[in-house]
C-alpha cells in the first residue's frame, strides 16, 4: 500500500494529524504516534474522506478499513499502552497523606481513586528539604487502600511534609499532597504546594500533635485544609472522622454509655436535654470520659429521677 506524502501546508494528512492531536485524552506524544502509524497505512482515499471534516469517528473506521490485520493488533496494542499509563498517572494523582505522625515518623498514604494501580517510579516524600525517604516503584495501591511508610528524620515539632511525583521539587506540577505542622512560616517547600493549590497559604498550619497522638484530616476533602484533628493513631486504614455511640446499658445506679471515636478522650463532652424536640437545648454535662480501650470510650452518667433523658456525644479541640 502507497503511503502518503504531504505536498502543502493544506493537505489532508496534515489535517488529520492536527485532528487527532486536538481531540485525543493525554498523553499526546503516544497517541500521536500512533496517528501517525496509521498516516503510513492508510490510503489515499481514506486521506479524502478525512479530510472532507466529517468527524473523528468516520475517519477512524475508514482508516481501520484501511490497514492489515497484523498492523491493527499493532495498532490495539499502542492504545493500551495509552490505556494503562492514563490510568497510572490517574493513580498517582489520587494519593493523599492521611496520618503522620511526627514523633515516629509514621505517615499514611490513601488511594481515594476508583481503579487499581501500580507506581511505574519512585515517589519522593519532602520536608524540610529532605528527600531521602521514597514510595518505592513497583508499589500497588487498591481502591481505597492506605498504606504506611516511616519518613527518616521528620521534625517532630515544625516542618512541612509532600509527596511528588518526581524530583521536580520546585515544580507545581509535581507535586501531590501533604501538609505543614507546627506554626513556622513559609518553610520548605510549603509556597510550592500554594501555587499547587492543595495548601491555602504559606502560614498555613496544622497544630502539631501531642505524644502518642497523630495529626489526621476529618475527611479527604480536608487534607488540603487546616481541617485535621491530634487523635489516637489509626495507621493503615483511613475513615472519616466520626463519633459514634455504640451502647447505652444500666448498671447499679448509672447508665454507661459507650462510644467509639477518633478523637483524644480528655477532648469529648457529653451533653443532655428531657425532651427530644427540636427546639429544646442541651446542657453540657462536667462529666469525664474515661478511655476503655483504643478508640472506645465511655461515660458514666447518675440516673436521673426527672424521667426521660437523651444524650449526645462531641468534641472540642
Amino acid at each position: 500500500m502507497d503511503s502518503v506524502r504531504p505536498t502543502s501546508e493544506n493537505s489532508p494528512r496534515k489535517a488529520l494529524r492536527v485532528r487527532f492531536a486536538e481531540m485525543s485524552p493525554q498523553p499526546v506524544p503516544i497517541l500521536f504516534f500512533k496517528a501517525r502509524r496509521l498516516v503510513a497505512l492508510a490510503s489515499r482515499k481514506t486521506w479524502t474522506h478525512c479530510a472532507a471534516g466529517r468527524g473523528l469517528r468516520p475517519c477512524v473506521r475508514h482508516l481501520w478499513r484501511g490497514i492489515t490485520r497484523r498492523s491493527r493488533a499493532a495498532t490495539v496494542a499502542v492504545l493500551g499502552v495509552v490505556t494503562f499509563v492514563s490510568i497510572a498517572v490517574a493513580g498517582v494523582n489520587d494519593l493523599r497523606i492521611t496520618e503522620v505522625n511526627p514523633a515516629t515518623g509514621q505517615v499514611e498514604v490513601t488511594h481515594v481513586g476508583t481503579n487499581s494501580f501500580t507506581t511505574a517510579g519512585s515517589l519522593p516524600f519532602c520536608h524540610l528539604f529532605n528527600y531521602g525517604t521514597t514510595i518505592p516503584p513497583g508499589t500497588s495501591f487498591g481502591p481505597g487502600e492506605s498504606k504506611v511508610f516511616t519518613v527518616g528524620g521528620l521534625n517532630s515539632s515544625a516542618s512541612d511534609l509532600w509527596l511528588y511525583r518526581d524530583g521536580n521539587f520546585a515544580s507545581p506540577t509535581s507535586i501531590i499532597t501533604g501538609l505543614k505542622y507546627g506554626s513556622s512560616a513559609s518553610i520548605g517547600r510549603t509556597s510550592v504546594a500554594v501555587a499547587a493549590g492543595i495548601w491555602p497559604s504559606t502560614s498555613a498550619f496544622v497544630p502539631t500533635p501531642q505524644s502518642g497522638l497523630a495529626a489526621q484530616p476529618f475527611t479527604i476533602a480536608d487534607t488540603r485544609t487546616t481541617n485535621w484533628f491530634a487523635g489516637t493513631p489509626n495507621f493503615g486504614s483511613f475513615s472519616a472522622a466520626q463519633i459514634e455511640i455504640t451502647g447505652l446499658a444500666k448498671s447499679d445506679t448509672n447508665f454507661v454509655l459507650e462510644f467509639s471515636s477518633s478523637f483524644p478522650f480528655a477532648s469529648h463532652r457529653l451533653e443532655s436535654r428531657s425532651t427530644f424536640e427540636p427546639a429544646a437545648s442541651w446542657t453540657e454535662s462536667s462529666l469525664t470520659a474515661s478511655n476503655r480501650a483504643p478508640g472506645v470510650f465511655e461515660f458514666r452518667i447518675p440516673q436521673s429521677t426527672n424521667g426521660s433523658e437523651f444524650f449526645r456525644v462531641k468534641s472540642i479541640p
